[in-house]
């Protein structure tokens, strides 16, 4: 049975939607797992064939992406965390290692978007021969515009000034401009998902001011660059969408200059979410990738 809060927030979503969303919750019970004082989260379902790790996005946690993990599971096992607050990417990187050394994986792929893109990146960066394919998806990597790390950093230093319910506030409308493409009846669903973790308190300006701290902390801290990433034998899919309005200007094409090797699909009108938008082709690029 769904509790009284989920029922408040899913109001305007169909019953038969609401059952889909609450089955899914009942049979996909979190594990978790303290690395270094870091409590973590995580999905763990699935077969036992390849390993496919799901890294959610800026929300944090992997419930914006339930349907695409409910269809992927049928054929990978899945483990997909929620980050814990922190804006440090090595704790990111750790924590989510830790996760697959618990579990005894040692070989795995692993699809990232937007912010979980991010995320993606600095592990391949760290253990690059652990890793079979990388999807990145729907985002950017290390600049070398100066210009980039002074934006992130007074966006960041005027989310610290501001009163924690104007920030999350800004911060719900900013990620429910990110669903902007998806049908009416689909987006209300994802906007009540978004609202459900605001309502809960599962993202503050907390999780807010993590979240830049790590993309400045990326820019800053963690440099590779093509010559290195193009000795990899990791196999990298790109995907992007030519009207993503998550993504920076110029952010798409140093992407494509970071990974020479990768192979690159592009969504001509998807916008930030094309994982939603157009599921089924997102699911076929993603089978026929993997089994590369």
């Amino acid at each position: 049975m769904s509790d009284e809060t989920f029922e408040r927030v899913f109001s305007e979503v169909s019953q038969s939607m609401r059952e889909q969303i609450w089955r899914f919750r009942e049979t996909h019970i979190p594990k978790t797992i303290t690395v270094n004082t870091h409590v973590w989260e995580y999905l763990d379902c699935g077969t036992d064939k390849q390993t496919l790790v799901m890294l959610p996005g800026g929300l944090r946690h992997p419930s914006i992406g339930w349907q695409l993990l409910e269809q992927l599971e049928k054929d990978y096992r899945i483990i997909a965390p929620s980050y814990p607050t922190t804006g440090s990417m090595n704790v990111l990187v750790r924590g989510v290692l830790s996760i697959l050394d618990h579990e005894q994986i040692d070989r795995f792929s692993i699809i990232g978007s937007s912010y979980g893109g991010i995320v993606l990146q600095s592990i391949l960066h760290i253990v690059p021969q652990r890793v079979s394919h990388a999807i990145i998806a729907n985002t950017g990597t290390i600049s070398d515009d100066p210009s980039v790390v002074k934006l992130l950093k007074r966006r960041l230093g005027l989310i610290r000034i501001l009163p924690g319910r104007l920030v999350t506030q800004i911060a719900k409308r900013a990620f429910k401009r990110m669903l902007e493409g998806i049908e009416e009846d689909q987006r209300t669903v994802y906007e009540s998902l978004v609202d459900e973790l605001f309502v809960r308190g599962l993202y503050t300006k907390k999780e807010l001011v993590c979240h830049f701290e790590g993309l400045i902390d990326f820019q800053l801290n963690h440099q590779f660059t093509p010559e290195s990433t193009s000795q990899w034998d990791t196999k990298v899919l790109i995907i992007k969408s030519r009207d993503d309005p998550g993504v920076l200007e110029g952010s798409s094409e140093a992407l494509d200059r970071m990974y020479p090797n990768a192979r690159t699909h592009v969504f001509l009108e998807e916008g930030h979410m094309p994982s939603i938008t157009r599921m089924d082709e997102y699911l076929k690029l993603l089978h026929e990738f993997l089994k590369g």
